[in-house]
Protein backbone atom coordinates (compact mmCIF):
# COMPACT_ATOMS: atom_id res chain seq x y z
CA UNK A 1 0.00 0.00 0.00
CA UNK A 2 2.86 2.37 0.82
CA UNK A 3 4.46 1.73 -2.58
CA UNK A 4 1.21 2.43 -4.42
CA UNK A 5 0.54 5.57 -2.38
CA UNK A 6 4.05 6.88 -3.10
CA UNK A 7 3.67 6.27 -6.82
CA UNK A 8 0.22 7.89 -6.94
CA UNK A 9 1.52 10.99 -5.15
CA UNK A 10 4.32 11.28 -7.71
CA UNK A 11 1.88 10.85 -10.58
CA UNK A 12 -0.41 13.45 -9.07
CA UNK A 13 2.53 15.87 -8.85
CA UNK A 14 3.43 15.22 -12.48
CA UNK A 15 6.86 13.82 -11.63
CA UNK A 16 8.67 11.57 -14.10
CA UNK A 17 11.29 9.19 -12.67
CA UNK A 18 14.80 9.18 -14.09
CA UNK A 19 14.48 5.49 -14.93
CA UNK A 20 11.66 3.04 -15.60
CA UNK A 21 10.01 1.83 -12.40
CA UNK A 22 8.26 -1.54 -12.46
CA UNK A 23 5.83 -2.53 -9.70
CA UNK A 24 5.40 -6.28 -9.19
CA UNK A 25 3.09 -7.70 -6.54
CA UNK A 26 2.94 -11.47 -6.09
CA UNK A 27 -0.31 -12.91 -4.76
CA UNK A 28 0.96 -16.20 -3.35
CA UNK A 29 4.36 -15.57 -1.78
CA UNK A 30 3.27 -16.92 1.60
CA UNK A 31 2.60 -20.36 0.10
CA UNK A 32 5.69 -20.45 -2.16
CA UNK A 33 3.48 -19.85 -5.17
CA UNK A 34 4.27 -19.19 -8.82
CA UNK A 35 3.16 -15.58 -9.36
CA UNK A 36 6.61 -14.02 -8.87
CA UNK A 37 8.26 -16.58 -11.12
CA UNK A 38 5.64 -15.83 -13.78
CA UNK A 39 6.40 -12.11 -13.49
CA UNK A 40 10.12 -12.79 -13.88
CA UNK A 41 9.43 -14.91 -16.96
CA UNK A 42 7.46 -12.06 -18.53
CA UNK A 43 10.18 -9.51 -17.77
CA UNK A 44 12.85 -11.84 -19.12
CA UNK A 45 10.86 -12.34 -22.34
CA UNK A 46 10.81 -8.55 -22.73
CA UNK A 47 14.57 -8.28 -22.11
CA UNK A 48 14.01 -6.28 -18.92
CA UNK A 49 17.11 -6.41 -16.70
CA UNK A 50 16.51 -4.15 -13.66
CA UNK A 51 19.40 -2.07 -12.34
CA UNK A 52 18.23 -3.18 -8.91
CA UNK A 53 15.25 -4.93 -7.31
CA UNK A 54 13.72 -3.99 -3.96
CA UNK A 55 11.39 -6.32 -2.07
CA UNK A 56 10.17 -6.48 1.52
CA UNK A 57 12.55 -7.72 4.18
CA UNK A 58 14.41 -5.74 6.81
CA UNK A 59 12.94 -2.71 8.53
CA UNK A 60 13.87 0.19 10.77
CA UNK A 61 14.33 -2.25 13.60
CA UNK A 62 14.34 -0.97 17.16
CA UNK A 63 15.87 -3.13 19.91
CA UNK A 64 17.43 -5.25 17.20
CA UNK A 65 20.86 -5.96 18.67
CA UNK A 66 21.95 -6.32 22.31
CA UNK A 67 23.68 -3.20 23.59
CA UNK A 68 22.85 -1.07 20.52
CA UNK A 69 20.55 1.87 21.26
CA UNK A 70 19.79 3.38 17.81
CA UNK A 71 17.46 1.51 15.45
CA UNK A 72 18.97 -0.45 12.58
CA UNK A 73 18.00 0.06 8.96
CA UNK A 74 18.68 -3.53 7.94
CA UNK A 75 18.87 -4.27 4.23
CA UNK A 76 18.83 -7.92 3.20
CA UNK A 77 21.58 -8.45 0.62
CA UNK A 78 20.79 -12.15 0.46
CA UNK A 79 18.27 -14.53 1.92
CA UNK A 80 18.37 -18.07 3.14
CA UNK A 81 17.07 -20.83 0.93
CA UNK A 82 13.71 -22.30 1.94
CA UNK A 83 13.28 -26.05 1.81
CA UNK A 84 10.59 -28.23 3.37
CA UNK A 85 10.75 -31.99 3.80
CA UNK A 86 8.64 -34.67 5.45
CA UNK A 87 10.04 -37.55 7.45
CA UNK A 88 7.93 -40.67 6.94
CA UNK A 89 8.04 -43.82 9.06
CA UNK A 90 5.80 -46.83 8.45
CA UNK A 91 4.95 -49.98 10.37
CA UNK A 92 2.29 -52.62 10.94
CA UNK A 93 0.15 -50.55 13.30
CA UNK A 94 -2.35 -52.40 15.47
CA UNK A 95 -4.28 -52.04 18.69
CA UNK A 96 -2.86 -49.77 21.40
CA UNK A 97 -3.28 -52.50 24.02
CA UNK A 98 -0.40 -54.51 22.51
CA UNK A 99 2.28 -51.98 21.57
CA UNK A 100 5.60 -52.99 20.08
CA UNK A 101 8.87 -51.12 20.41
CA UNK A 102 10.16 -48.73 17.74
CA UNK A 103 6.81 -48.03 16.11
CA UNK A 104 6.52 -45.27 13.47
CA UNK A 105 5.76 -42.51 15.99
CA UNK A 106 8.65 -43.46 18.28
CA UNK A 107 11.07 -43.54 15.34
CA UNK A 108 9.88 -40.15 14.09
CA UNK A 109 10.24 -38.71 17.60
CA UNK A 110 13.76 -40.12 17.86
CA UNK A 111 14.66 -38.66 14.47
CA UNK A 112 13.44 -35.18 15.48
CA UNK A 113 15.44 -35.27 18.70
CA UNK A 114 18.57 -36.35 16.86
CA UNK A 115 18.18 -33.50 14.39
CA UNK A 116 17.69 -31.00 17.21
CA UNK A 117 20.81 -32.26 18.98
CA UNK A 118 22.93 -32.07 15.80
CA UNK A 119 22.69 -28.49 14.50
CA UNK A 120 24.38 -27.47 11.30
CA UNK A 121 27.91 -26.01 11.50
CA UNK A 122 27.94 -22.29 12.25
CA UNK A 123 29.83 -19.51 10.49
CA UNK A 124 29.62 -15.76 10.00
CA UNK A 125 29.16 -14.80 6.32
CA UNK A 126 30.44 -11.54 4.87
CA UNK A 127 27.16 -9.55 5.35
CA UNK A 128 27.11 -10.48 9.05
CA UNK A 129 30.71 -9.38 9.53
CA UNK A 130 29.93 -6.07 7.81
CA UNK A 131 26.90 -5.66 10.06
CA UNK A 132 29.10 -5.99 13.12
CA UNK A 133 31.67 -3.57 11.74
CA UNK A 134 28.98 -0.93 11.23
CA UNK A 135 27.55 -1.52 14.69
CA UNK A 136 30.93 -1.22 16.41
CA UNK A 137 30.67 2.53 17.26
CA UNK A 138 27.28 1.92 18.90
CA UNK A 139 28.24 -1.06 21.04
CA UNK A 140 29.36 -0.87 24.67
CA UNK A 141 33.05 0.19 24.78
CA UNK A 142 34.26 -3.26 25.80
CA UNK A 143 32.71 -4.85 22.69
CA UNK A 144 33.80 -2.29 20.10
CA UNK A 145 37.29 -3.67 19.35
CA UNK A 146 35.83 -7.13 18.84
CA UNK A 147 33.20 -5.89 16.36
CA UNK A 148 35.71 -3.72 14.48
CA UNK A 149 37.98 -6.71 13.95
CA UNK A 150 35.24 -9.22 13.22
CA UNK A 151 36.89 -10.47 10.03
CA UNK A 152 40.07 -11.40 11.94
CA UNK A 153 38.30 -13.25 14.72
CA UNK A 154 35.42 -14.88 12.86
CA UNK A 155 35.30 -18.03 15.06
CA UNK A 156 34.94 -15.89 18.20
CA UNK A 157 32.24 -13.78 16.54
CA UNK A 158 30.36 -16.90 15.51
CA UNK A 159 30.36 -18.26 19.07
CA UNK A 160 29.17 -14.91 20.41
CA UNK A 161 26.25 -14.83 17.98
CA UNK A 162 25.27 -18.38 18.89
CA UNK A 163 25.14 -17.35 22.55
CA UNK A 164 23.13 -14.18 21.89
CA UNK A 165 19.77 -15.93 21.41
CA UNK A 166 17.71 -17.59 18.63
CA UNK A 167 17.51 -14.49 16.39
CA UNK A 168 21.27 -13.92 16.39
CA UNK A 169 22.06 -17.63 16.20
CA UNK A 170 19.90 -17.99 13.08
CA UNK A 171 22.28 -15.54 11.37
CA UNK A 172 25.09 -18.09 11.56
CA UNK A 173 23.75 -21.43 10.34
CA UNK A 174 21.17 -23.45 8.46
CA UNK A 175 18.19 -24.00 10.76
CA UNK A 176 15.67 -26.83 10.97
CA UNK A 177 12.26 -26.47 12.62
CA UNK A 178 9.85 -29.35 13.12
CA UNK A 179 6.48 -27.83 12.28
CA UNK A 180 3.89 -30.53 11.55
CA UNK A 181 3.23 -33.97 13.02
CA UNK A 182 0.71 -36.66 12.14
CA UNK A 183 0.13 -40.26 13.19
CA UNK A 184 -2.79 -42.37 14.20
CA UNK A 185 -6.30 -40.91 13.83
CA UNK A 186 -7.48 -42.56 17.06
CA UNK A 187 -6.21 -42.77 20.64
CA UNK A 188 -6.52 -46.57 20.78
CA UNK A 189 -4.86 -47.29 17.42
CA UNK A 190 -1.11 -47.61 16.86
CA UNK A 191 -0.11 -45.59 13.81
CA UNK A 192 0.84 -47.53 10.72
CA UNK A 193 2.37 -44.35 9.32
CA UNK A 194 3.79 -41.25 11.00
CA UNK A 195 4.97 -38.03 9.42
CA UNK A 196 6.90 -34.99 10.58
CA UNK A 197 7.26 -31.81 8.55
CA UNK A 198 10.56 -29.92 8.71
CA UNK A 199 10.98 -26.34 7.55
CA UNK A 200 14.62 -25.64 6.74
CA UNK A 201 16.26 -22.26 6.14
CA UNK A 202 19.51 -22.85 4.27
CA UNK A 203 22.47 -20.59 5.07
CA UNK A 204 24.56 -18.94 2.39
CA UNK A 205 27.30 -21.44 1.58
CA UNK A 206 25.13 -24.53 2.17
CA UNK A 207 23.01 -26.30 -0.45
CA UNK A 208 19.87 -28.42 -0.56
CA UNK A 209 22.07 -31.46 -1.22
CA UNK A 210 24.14 -30.63 1.89
CA UNK A 211 20.97 -30.43 3.97
CA UNK A 212 19.58 -33.76 2.81
CA UNK A 213 22.93 -35.46 3.43
CA UNK A 214 23.09 -33.96 6.94
CA UNK A 215 19.56 -35.12 7.77
CA UNK A 216 20.22 -38.64 6.52
CA UNK A 217 23.48 -38.94 8.47
CA UNK A 218 21.89 -37.49 11.62
CA UNK A 219 18.70 -39.56 11.65
CA UNK A 220 20.61 -42.87 11.33
CA UNK A 221 17.49 -44.76 10.30
CA UNK A 222 17.39 -45.96 6.69
CA UNK A 223 13.75 -46.98 7.08
CA UNK A 224 12.65 -43.35 7.50
CA UNK A 225 11.96 -41.75 4.14
CA UNK A 226 12.87 -38.12 3.50
CA UNK A 227 10.38 -36.64 1.04
CA UNK A 228 11.21 -33.19 -0.37
CA UNK A 229 8.06 -31.05 -0.47
CA UNK A 230 9.72 -27.89 -1.80
CA UNK A 231 13.31 -26.80 -2.24
CA UNK A 232 15.13 -23.53 -2.74
CA UNK A 233 18.80 -22.65 -2.62
CA UNK A 234 20.12 -19.54 -0.82
CA UNK A 235 20.12 -16.36 -2.91
CA UNK A 236 23.36 -14.86 -4.22
CA UNK A 237 24.85 -12.01 -2.16
CA UNK A 238 24.08 -8.68 -3.82
CA UNK A 239 26.88 -6.10 -4.04
CA UNK A 240 27.14 -3.11 -1.75
CA UNK A 241 27.74 -0.67 -4.59
CA UNK A 242 25.91 2.44 -5.80
CA UNK A 243 22.48 0.76 -5.65
CA UNK A 244 22.99 -0.21 -2.00
CA UNK A 245 24.28 3.30 -1.28
CA UNK A 246 21.11 4.78 -2.81
CA UNK A 247 19.04 2.77 -0.35
CA UNK A 248 21.38 3.72 2.49
CA UNK A 249 21.23 7.45 1.73
CA UNK A 250 17.44 7.33 1.42
CA UNK A 251 17.21 5.66 4.83
CA UNK A 252 19.40 8.41 6.29
CA UNK A 253 17.20 11.09 4.73
CA UNK A 254 13.95 9.76 6.21
CA UNK A 255 15.24 7.98 9.32
CA UNK A 256 18.30 10.00 10.41
CA UNK A 257 18.62 8.12 13.71
CA UNK A 258 19.01 4.72 12.04
CA UNK A 259 22.23 2.82 11.41
CA UNK A 260 22.07 1.24 7.97
CA UNK A 261 23.60 -2.19 7.62
CA UNK A 262 23.40 -5.26 5.40
CA UNK A 263 22.26 -8.60 6.77
CA UNK A 264 21.32 -12.13 5.79
CA UNK A 265 17.55 -12.36 5.70
CA UNK A 266 16.21 -15.45 7.42
CA UNK A 267 12.72 -15.43 5.90
CA UNK A 268 11.84 -15.95 2.25
CA UNK A 269 10.55 -13.33 -0.19
CA UNK A 270 9.56 -13.24 -3.84
CA UNK A 271 12.84 -11.45 -4.50
CA UNK A 272 14.66 -14.78 -4.74
CA UNK A 273 13.10 -15.27 -8.18
CA UNK A 274 14.33 -11.89 -9.40
CA UNK A 275 17.98 -12.85 -8.92
CA UNK A 276 17.60 -14.48 -12.35
CA UNK A 277 17.33 -11.06 -14.03
CA UNK A 278 19.26 -8.75 -11.70
CA UNK A 279 22.45 -9.10 -9.67
CA UNK A 280 21.32 -6.34 -7.28
CA UNK A 281 18.40 -7.67 -5.24
CA UNK A 282 17.69 -6.09 -1.85
CA UNK A 283 15.11 -6.66 0.86
CA UNK A 284 13.93 -3.72 2.97
CA UNK A 285 10.60 -2.36 4.17
CA UNK A 286 10.79 1.29 5.38
CA UNK A 287 8.76 0.96 8.56
CA UNK A 288 9.78 1.41 12.18
CA UNK A 289 9.18 -1.80 14.10
CA UNK A 290 9.85 -2.63 17.74
CA UNK A 291 11.00 -6.05 18.82
CA UNK A 292 7.45 -6.82 19.94
CA UNK A 293 6.09 -5.86 16.52
CA UNK A 294 8.61 -8.08 14.76
CA UNK A 295 7.68 -10.97 17.04
CA UNK A 296 4.01 -10.37 16.17
CA UNK A 297 4.56 -10.97 12.44
CA UNK A 298 2.35 -13.95 11.48
CA UNK A 299 1.07 -13.95 15.06
CA UNK A 300 -1.51 -12.11 17.16
CA UNK A 301 -1.52 -8.30 17.40
CA UNK A 302 0.39 -7.86 14.14
CA UNK A 303 0.23 -4.13 13.45
CA UNK A 304 1.94 -1.05 12.07
CA UNK A 305 1.73 2.49 13.45
CA UNK A 306 -0.06 5.11 11.33
CA UNK A 307 2.87 7.54 11.49
CA UNK A 308 5.18 4.70 10.53
CA UNK A 309 3.05 3.98 7.48
CA UNK A 310 3.27 7.65 6.46
CA UNK A 311 7.07 7.58 6.87
CA UNK A 312 7.16 4.49 4.68
CA UNK A 313 5.27 6.31 1.92
CA UNK A 314 7.75 9.19 2.21
CA UNK A 315 10.67 6.78 1.94
CA UNK A 316 9.43 5.11 -1.23
CA UNK A 317 8.67 8.49 -2.79
CA UNK A 318 12.13 9.78 -1.87
CA UNK A 319 13.77 6.67 -3.31
CA UNK A 320 12.05 7.10 -6.68
CA UNK A 321 12.85 10.80 -6.73
CA UNK A 322 16.53 10.03 -6.14
CA UNK A 323 16.95 7.47 -8.90
CA UNK A 324 20.05 8.43 -10.95
CA UNK A 325 19.94 8.79 -14.68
Amino acid sequence: MAICEAVELLLEAGDTPAQDVWLSFGCDEEVSGEAAQAAVDVLKSRDVAPWFVLDEGGAIAHQAFPGVEPPLGVIGVTEKGTTSVELVAEGRGGHASTPAKNGPIARIARAILRIEKSPFPASAPAPTLELLRRLAPHLPPVARPVARNAERITPLITRALLAAGPEAAAMTRTTVAATTLSGSPALNVIASSARAGLNIRIMVGDTVADVLAHLRATIKDDDIRIEVVEQGEPSPISPMDEAFELLEHTILAVFPDAVTTPYVMMAATDSRHFTAISERVYRFAPFRMTKAQREAIHSYDEHLGIEDLVDGVTWYRTLIERLPR
